[in-house]
């Protein structure tokens, strides 16, 4: 996945003055096709209790934090413990993760094939 992610930023679509993280989100939201922008991971906007699937550019902020700067870079945005309406959750790769404000449940087996196909497909649409 950290290579993944480090493979979508290289190539510089928003130019050599974007951050690296527009460079990695360009990809995927010029490219992917539509019919593969349904994740296999849930979303608990604002800590809510009931979760939806996350939408596509949620999902993308999420793959990057968690695979490209967390593994890559010392644990910038470290995934920390959440209160959900009183009750500590106690995060592991199989619970909730937090990123921000936001909690995500991610299938870590389900979640990489899913961002291999549409990384195939984006780079695919781009030749």
């Amino acid at each position: 996945m950290s290579l993944l992610c480090s493979c979508a930023e290289a190539l510089k679509l928003k130019g050599k003055s974007a951050g690296s993280q527009q460079n990695f989100k360009e990809l995927y939201l010029k490219h992917c096709p539509t019919s593969l922008r349904t994740p296999p991971m849930e979303y608990h906007q604002n800590m809510s209790v009931n979760p939806v699937t996350a939408p596509f550019d949620k999902a993308l902020y999420y793959i990057y934090k968690r695979f490209r700067c967390l593994h890559l870079h010392e644990g910038i945005d470290r995934l920390q413990n959440l209160t959900i309406q009183g009750k500590t959750i106690y995060i592991g790769p199989s619970l909730l993760d937090k990123l921000g404000t936001d909690a995500y449940a991610v299938d870590l087996l389900r979640i990489l094939d899913w961002f291999s196909e549409i990384t195939l497909n984006s780079l695919f649409d781009i030749l």
